[in-house]
C-alpha cells in the first residue's frame, strides 16, 4: 500500500519532465519544406503516448496492490488473476531499492527540467 503514493509521484514528475513548456507553433510558422528528421521532431504524439502508458500502468499496479491487501473484497480475485502473470497474488510487488532509485532519478529529472525552464524564462 505504501507504494501507491510513490507511483502517483512518479507519474506526476514524468508529466512535468516530458511536457513541452510551449504550445506547438502556428501553421503559418511552419517551414514549407521539412526533412524527414524535422517532421519526426515536430510530432507531439510521443509524449502523450508515454504519459498515457505511465498512468495506465500505475493504475493497474495500484489496483493489484489494493486487491492483494483487501483479499475479502469481491473484485480482488478478479483483479489479481487478470493482471498477474501466474494468476495468483504476487509478493514481489514491493518497494525495492531499484524502484526507489528510479523514483529519485525521475523526481530529479523533473525538478531539473522545471528549474531550467524557469531560468530560461519559458
Amino acid at each position: 500500500m505504501f507504494k501507491i503514493p510513490f507511483l502517483v509521484s512518479l507519474c506526476l514528475s514524468l508529466q512535468i519532465a516530458i511536457t513541452p513548456p510551449n504550445p506547438p507553433p502556428q501553421p503559418n510558422e511552419h517551414l514549407l519544406v521539412s526533412t524527414p528528421f524535422e517532421s519526426l521532431l515536430k510530432q507531439r504524439l510521443g509524449p502523450i503516448i508515454v504519459k498515457c502508458l505511465c498512468w495506465i500502468v500505475a493504475f493497474v499496479e495500484s489496483a493489484v496492490i489494493i486487491a492483494q491487501n483487501l483479499p475479502d473484497w469481491r473484485y480482488s480475485a478478479h483483479i489479481v488473476s487478470a493482471f498477474s502473470f501466474n494468476g495468483r497474488s504476487n509478493p514481489t510487488i514491493r518497494i525495492s531499492p531499484l524502484f526507489v532509485f528510479g523514483i529519485y532519478l525521475t523526481l530529479l529529472g523533473a525538478a531539473l527540467r522545471a528549474w531550467c525552464y524557469r531560468e530560461l524564462g519559458i
